[in-house]
């Protein structure tokens, strides 16, 4: 059975080069742009969560299980 995962669609403006260098990294890595720019935020929101989690986070966010 296949588990279908919602998904919500972000739009940001970046700078050429910050593109660019995203492009180049992602190439190296042999993923899509998409999948290296979710994987780094999932990263960086691991480590920042943990911290919102630890300090008591902000009303009305509870760190996912």
């Amino acid at each position: 059975m296949t588990t279908v995962v919602k998904r919500t669609r972000l739009t940001i403006d970046l700078p050429v080069e910050v593109k660019r260098r995203l492009r180049l990294v992602a190439a190296q890595r042999d993923v899509s742009l998409r999948q290296y720019v979710l994987e780094t935020i999932e990263e960086r929101l691991a480590k920042d969560w943990g911290g919102i989690s630890r300090a008591g986070g902000p009303p009305g966010l509870d760190r996912p299980g």
